[in-house]
């Protein structure tokens, strides 16, 4: 006599609900990975207010983008100039032997975020970590208006890092609901012939 075919296990309906709970908490993860990821960016940027003199302290060789931050906020002080930026003589040069780095002109990345924007002014390269002085005045020695400077590394890798991330999270948790219910009514209809 052949045995009887077990019954399939009917999966419940609560698969349902945890294919949306994925989704929504890959979206909760996509928003605050994005809100981390884009308002700190610049966080860790070093200022400098110009015209005159200021030092940044670059931790490691490598390349470097100049900003200029049009909405700044440095040592409490708001400043909120033209997003256009001023005519500046600049020179930047390493405190430790007072040879000269090279600016080279870009205009690749801006960011606005929270009480910051700024505009790529600048690149450089610096063969080694250390103390670099940065001198800026108006061509006609003018002292005013006192603008912001901003120094960061790998700004566009950064953002470029966030953005992807943050959407292959998103897709990701999208793929993986969607898996969840079709599978889920899958095997109820078989189970059962109703979802």
């Amino acid at each position: 006599m052949q045995p009887s075919p077990q019954p399939q296990a009917v999966p419940s309906r609560w698969w349902y609900l945890g294919g949306l709970l994925v989704i929504m908490v890959g979206c909760l993860l996509f928003i605050l990975l994005a809100f981390r990821g884009i308002f700190g960016l610049t966080d860790d940027f070093q200022r400098v207010v110009l015209p005159g003199r200021g030092e940044v302290r670059l931790a490691s060789p490598g390349t470097y983008t100049v900003f200029y931050e049009h909405r700044s906020v440095v040592d409490g002080r708001v400043y909120a100039t033209g997003e256009r930026p001023p005519t500046f003589r600049c020179i930047l040069r390493s405190k430790e032997s007072g040879g000269h780095v090279p600016l080279r002109p870009t205009g690749g990345g801006t960011y606005s975020a929270g009480s910051r924007a700024g505009n790529a002014l600048f690149e450089f390269k610096i063969p080694k970590a250390g103390v670099y002085e940065f001198l800026a005045a108006y061509p006609d020695g003018e002292t005013s208006p006192r603008v912001v400077f901003a120094v960061g590394r790998e700004f566009t890798k950064r953002l470029v890092t966030t953005v992807v991330g943050g959407f292959s999270l998103l897709f990701g948790s999208l793929i993986a609901s969607i898996l969840m219910v079709a599978v889920t009514a899958y095997r109820r209809y078989r189970a059962t012939g109703a979802l």
